[in-house]
């Protein structure tokens, strides 16, 4: 709990920002945003006075899910994602919120407008290259997120607050220092061992299989030989992207916008500045007559003790600095320094050493970047249009033929595909949708011959599918897989008799006071003695199923274990204990993620004991019916 907060409040200005470009506000708990443009409902949620409505959740699990596809490849549908629980998880973050704005109000915490301020100018989405911020990039990112500065601003104070909350919870979260050192020492703990391998490949003497015994095994197995159902479908796109090539845009259009964003093309004046920070006017005069005499970064050394590199504050914007350093900073010149200025810091003393001035870039400079912008935002207003026209098409009863025809669109095929996006070569089948995942889903979803729904995806393209034909699954002819069969068959009488073998071994060295080495030389095997491992750690010569059964074994105990291509009797041979004198790194490492355990814990506890406070009610009839 505490870790999720955490993770989102510690960038939560980009998080939310971006996440209601793919209409996610809900995430923050935004109700009433999301309840200004969209249709009032019944609650689905309610939580002391907040009321979470179903199409709330229902955008806050898009946007998860879709963050989720990104991370993992897109291999899974919402429908799964609910299953798993993702759902669930989403309405939990969505009512935690909710009480811990309501107890931020309660507790009466207030955030004042420096802070805003500074929050804002320090998120990295509203700064260029350079790291410079931009009213221009902060305002244009407002306007394509449709928000006002209120909105904006509303929405950091909410997230501070919680900030604030959680971070009094945190504080009082500790791992003691004798569950830390005991965890360490079992984690740190090294093993070393002699091991015989008995490797499946090196077993001899396996008959092939008979014709009757493949015909068998090969009905048995039919899921190992069996082909996966796949389908062939055409589809019909509406791409953002593809309609941009298409969208005429005038001279006196660019020109028009060019002049609405011509913030957007102006760099203001910035200075490549050094500073010394001082405590004392006095030294900060020193310093300053010093410089002029001589060098800047000497004279810090000399009189501050400060180091060249914390000198150097990079290239900065008038209004990079605060009010009271600004003007004098900029009065300067180039390769000037400044009188000692005072601010709640201390005593400031600034070298100019380069001035880069103002730059405004012209519309010739601009063109091509601007036309793409303006013909891709063209695009979106007409894909919005066509896709009306489609859906019309579509309900309307019209085929699918002349839906294409109507609206000057290529019909597309796909497939022969099957649910992984593999043709029947095996070989990944490149689709023209931006969502990859939800075009196999619908493919799979359609009735062969049918036309599905028109599906809206994440970037705001449009496409619809028609199914085909579909080719169930289906076992393959035994004539076509018989080699398949055989090496699979060999395989496992291989893997048995090794298993078998490594059994015999064990109970002779068992009867042998657990002299490994002798027996195994007996059988004309081979003793080798692994590496020190840690109970979690890996090992390229030691399997993880051998560093199980080393980790269960008592010195000298012998033990067996099953990797995957060999059988492996194990004699622990040494133990290594963990010295917590040599490992304060690791320690110091455990405990914050201890101590992050029990803030969890803590978090988990204060948010049951807000449910008291501020009762919570799920209408859980309303979520089912979501996915």
């Amino acid at each position: 709990m505490i870790q999720a907060l955490r993770t989102h409040l510690g960038s939560y200005v980009v998080k939310i920002l971006f996440a209601f470009l793919v209409g996610s506000f809900a995430i923050w708990g935004i109700g009433d945003v999301v309840r200004a443009i969209s249709n009032p409902e019944r609650p689905a949620v309610v939580a002391g006075e907040r009321e979470i409505t179903a199409n709330e959740i229902g955008r806050a699990f898009q946007n998860q899910v879709s963050q989720l596809r990104q991370r993992m490849g897109g291999r899974f549908t919402a429908e799964q994602a609910a299953q798993f629980g993702l759902l669930d998880q989403t309405v939990e973050r969505l009512v935690s919120d909710a009480l811990f704005d309501q107890e931020a109000q309660r507790l009466g915490l207030e955030v004042g407008p420096d802070l805003i301020r500074d929050q804002i100018r320090r998120e990295p989405a509203f700064k260029d290259s350079t790291g410079i911020f931009h009213a221009s990039a902060f305002n244009q990112a407002l306007r394509n997120a449709g928000l006002t500065e209120q909105d904006y601003v509303r929405i950091i104070r909410q997230g501070v607050d919680r900030q604030m909350v959680a971070g009094a919870i945190e504080a009082g979260a500790s791992a003691p220092k004798a569950l830390v050192v005991a965890l360490e020492r079992y984690r740190s703990e090294r093993r070393t061992a002699e091991t015989v391998a008995i490797r499946h490949a090196e077993i001899a003497g396996i008959p092939e299989p008979t014709a009757d015994e493949l015909a068998k095994y090969h009905q048995d197995n039919a899921a190992q030989f069996s082909s996966p159902e796949y389908r062939r479908a055409s589809m019909l796109r509406l791409a953002v992207d593809d309609l941009a090539q298409t969208v005429p845009v005038s001279e006196a259009a660019l020109k028009e916008e060019y002049e609405r964003r011509s913030g957007e093309f102006q760099t203001p004046e910035r200075r490549e500045l050094q500073q010394a920070l001082v405590t004392d006017e006095e030294a900060a005069k020193k310093l300053a007559e010093a410089a002029k005499a001589g060098d800047f970064a000497t004279a810090a050394g000399d009189i501050a003790k400060l180091d060249a590199e914390s000198l150097k504050l990079g290239q900065l914007t008038k209004a990079d600095l605060p009010a009271e350093l600004g003007d004098p900073v900029f009065a300067a010149s180039e390769g000037g320094i400044t009188a000692p200025i005072k601010s709640s810091l201390g005593w400031h003393v600034f070298k100019v050493e380069k001035i880069l001035p103002a730059s405004v870039r012209s519309l010739e400079e601009v063109h091509d970047e601007l036309k793409a912008a303006v013909a891709k935002e063209q695009a979106s207003d007409l894909i919005a249009r066509l896709s009306v026209k489609l859906e019309d098409e579509i309900v309307g009863g019209g085929s699918f033929n002349e839906a294409a025809q109507k609206l000057d669109l290529k019909i597309i095929a796909i497939g022969p595909i099957d649910r992984n996006g593999l043709d029947p070569d095996g070989k990944a089948v490149e689709l023209p949708a931006t969502d990859k995942a939800q075009l196999l889903k619908t493919v799979f979803e359609t009735e062969t011959g049918k036309t599905g729904q028109l599906v809206e995806t994440d970037k705001g393209d449009f496409f619809v599918v028609r199914t085909e034909e579909m080719r169930p699954v289906a076992l393959k002819p035994l004539d076509q897989v018989k080699d398949q069969v055989a090496r699979a068959m060999v395989a496992e009488r291989r893997a048995a008799a090794a298993k078998t073998r490594a059994a015999e071994i064990l109970e002779k060295a068992k009867a042998a006071n657990a002299d490994l080495a002798k027996v195994a030389a007996e059988n004309g095997l081979t003793v080798e003695t692994t590496p020190s491992v840690t109970r979690g750690g890996r090992s390229e010569s030691v399997s993880p199923q051998a560093i199980v059964a080393i980790f269960q074994a008592k010195p000298g105990e012998l033990a067996r274990a099953s990797a995957p291509d060999a059988e492996v009797v194990v004699k622990v041979k040494e133990i290594l204990p963990s010295d917590p004198a040599e490992a304060e790194k690791e320690i110091a490492t455990l405990s914050q993620r201890l101590r992050s355990a029990v803030a969890e814990d803590l978090a988990a506890s204060f948010v049951q004991g807000l449910r008291q406070r501020y009762p919570v009610r799920i209408d859980k009839s309303q979520i089912d019916k979501m996915y």
